[in-house]
């Protein structure tokens, strides 16, 4: 089992994490444009860089693309012999 920490120090861990997600938080209720959504689906560079310069964070590019992207392939049912 993993050593447990103090309460004080995983608190100062915790904050330290998600204070790198808020760096871009004012950008939360900000429409996305077409250009970000295009930039998000053409997938030319990786996730962390896209999100520098789109200025969100990489999780809300996985979820907005997740939420975008239309699939390629679409499952079939499979057809009823007669």
């Amino acid at each position: 089992m993993p050593k447990r920490v103090k309460a004080s120090t995983h608190m100062n861990q915790k904050t330290r994490y998600y204070a790198r997600g808020r760096a871009h938080d004012d950008n939360s209720r900000k429409a996305w444009t077409d250009e970000d959504i295009s930039l998000i689906l053409e997938r030319k560079s990786n996730d962390s860089h896209l999100a520098i310069l789109i200025g969100r964070s990489v999780q809300a590019i996985q979820v907005k693309r997740s939420k975008v992207f239309d699939w390629p392939f679409k499952l079939t049912e499979k057809k009823e012999k007669e």
